[in-house]
């Protein structure tokens, strides 16, 4: 392991300084009386999650070629944009610990082991699973949203074996229980850094998010794990909102920008350059719809923006914003601003 450990460390070393009209008419009803948090207030046992390292295409490739020697299984898999969920057993619950409501018969043909994965519904509908396990709402059109979702997942955590011996257990079993809610995450195996890079290509050209590039001989494992790679055409981080830039020209009587603060927690990791003991300012204009410009994330709201590299100020570079992640008042719930949390 610490071979393995190594060869990342000197990776990072090397790195240059639509919905359908019905569920839209849905989303928009229940958008205006969502619950200020998961459906469930519920709290269950946070559950153990691994988390990936970031790195960039070329520094993956490289990572796969020094494993040619046939120690390391390397298995790729598409990265969904959905909202990370696990399964114990009994209850859907979000990586904080929260029980995740969703309809009985979604739910039916799930398995009493536990598993982990995303729900998804399609490519860029993030926004739309977010509010349907936000929503307190029980009524038909609630119930069509969760028809219009699915389980994708990509691990059967606490199960002996490597990546694939343990998958194979969820496969033998819908074989058994078939469920159409329920889908195991192909994984492909790869020994080169040209099929990394045809891989990819082929799935972000497709709309996906990114590769997740996991070591399949070793066991289950939890944390950060440098182990499971994430590979995406761009990096990612969150920011606290704290405030607004007002905009100019077209954009008078909107907001031009965010002004927002990076989480402290965060910034030994991707911002290593950045002071851990003050708050740090960027600013967020590109990215925004003329409606968040109307209706922006209000101050104190998590949310999520993707940039290219760092400044030689050690900013990140090109900040562009993509989405709210969680509310003011979830971040102040749940403490988010103080405790670790990664993008998914």
């Amino acid at each position: 392991m610490k071979i393995y450990a190594s060869r990342i460390n000197g990776l990072k070393h090397m790195r240059s300084l639509t919905l359908s009209p019905a569920l839209l008419g849905f989303f928009v009803t229940f958008s205006g009386c969502m619950s200020s948090g998961v459906a469930s207030a519920e709290i269950a046992t946070r559950p153990e999650l691994f988390l990936p390292t970031s790195l960039s295409l070329s520094e993956a490739g490289r990572l796969i070629e020094v494993s040619a020697d046939g120690a390391d299984e390397w298995f790729l898999s598409r990265k969904y944009d959905g909202v990370r969920a696990y399964w114990n057993g009994t209850d859907l619950l979000t990586r904080q610990g929260n029980r995740i409501s969703a309809p009985v018969w979604f739910t039916d043909a799930f398995p009493s082991f536990a598993l982990d994965g995303e729900l998804w519904s399609a490519t860029g509908h993030f926004s739309f699973i977010s509010g349907l396990i936000r929503s307190s709402v029980d009524s038909r059109q609630w119930e069509e949203g969760w028809r219009a979702v699915t389980y994708r997942v990509f691990e059967v955590p606490n199960q002996a074996g490597g990546l694939m011996a343990r998958m194979s257990i969820l496969k033998d079993y819908l074989r058994a229980y078939p469920s159409k809610y329920l889908k195991p995450v192909e994984q492909y195996r790869i020994s080169s850094s040209r099929q990394l890079r045809s891989y990819f290509r082929k799935i972000v050209d497709a709309g996906g998010e990114g590769v997740i590039l996991r070591n399949g001989v070793l066991e289950y494992q939890t944390g950060r794990l440098e182990s499971v790679v994430k590979v995406k055409p761009y990096s990612d981080a969150e920011c606290i909102v704290v405030g607004y830039r007002p905009g100019k020209g077209r954009l008078q009587g909107k907001v031009g920008s965010l002004s927002c603060a990076l989480l402290n927690h965060q910034k030994s990791r991707l911002f290593p350059e950045l002071p851990v003991s003050s708050q740090t300012i960027i600013y967020l204009g590109s990215g925004l719809s003329d409606r968040e410009r109307m209706d922006p994330p209000e101050v104190g709201a998590m949310v999520t923006f993707k940039y290219s590299g760092l400044t030689r100020h050690g900013l990140p570079r090109f900040a562009v914003y993509i989405r709210q992640r969680f509310s003011a008042q979830e971040v102040r719930s749940l403490n988010l601003e103080s405790q670790p949390f990664e993008a998914q």
